[in-house]
């Protein structure tokens, strides 16, 4: 239909292109565009028709769409490589910036090689929509599962795959917090114990860099 009205050929607008669009678009995997989808989907248009002249055709050169999707199978990818198995660990929640670069960094250990910082920019435009600054982990797991749609894997199986990563990934953060924590009380302790020892009142204590490299050590 788009090549039909619009008039394009295949050349102009190439398949990969099409889907491209289609699948920042489609945010919630329904296949289906939703008012809400569509509405976006023009404001991006006039936004982009005044931001620059009109052109006579689609140029060359992968846009951001294309390069939203070429991460998003590498992510894919590298999900179904570290949980093959498929075992359903489920904790649905959004998700904010900092939080989807540190899962693809530390939990999928991508490194920038692999799916550059400017990528990661594009995947989270592409699924970022309402401007909230937050992505539900559901709009996440559609997103991805439409780009590693070529390699076959069957919809449950990647549902729990990218469940399990996301929580496993959460949980070691969560454990790692209270570990810190753990670590700021026992120091607080000892210090305030080394305070007493030398006839600080209440045990209060000014902590300068070599009483705190002290107790650390001696730890």
């Amino acid at each position: 239909m788009v090549r039909r009205e619009l008039r394009l050929l295949a050349h102009q607008l190439s398949d990969a292109q099409l889907l491209s669009a289609w699948l920042c678009f489609d945010a919630d995997g329904s296949g289906h565009l939703s008012a809400g989808e569509f509405g976006r989907m023009l404001r991006l248009g006039q936004r982009g028709a005044r931001a620059s002249p009109p052109r006579q055709e689609w140029g060359g050169g992968r846009g951001e769409e294309a390069a939203a999707l070429a991460a998003g199978a590498r992510i894919h990818a590298r999900v179904e490589q570290l949980f093959p198995l498929g075992v359903g660990v489920y904790g649905d929640g959004p998700l904010q910036r900092a939080e989807l670069e540190e899962w693809v960094r530390d939990g999928l250990q991508l490194r920038e090689d692999e799916v550059a910082e400017g990528e990661l920019r594009c995947v989270w435009e592409a699924l970022e929509r309402e401007g909230e600054g937050r992505v539900d982990e559901r709009v996440l797991r559609g997103w991805l599962r439409r780009c590693g749609a070529r390699r076959g894997s069957a919809r449950h199986e990647w549902d729990h795959n990218v469940q399990r990563s996301l929580c496993a990934y959460m949980k070691s953060k969560q454990e790692a917090i209270e570990r810190y924590e753990r670590q700021a009380e026992e120091l607080d302790l000892q210090l305030r114990r080394a305070a007493a020892r030398h006839g600080s009142p209440h045990g209060s204590y000014d902590v300068s860099a070599e009483s705190l490299r002290k107790a650390v050590a001696s730890r």
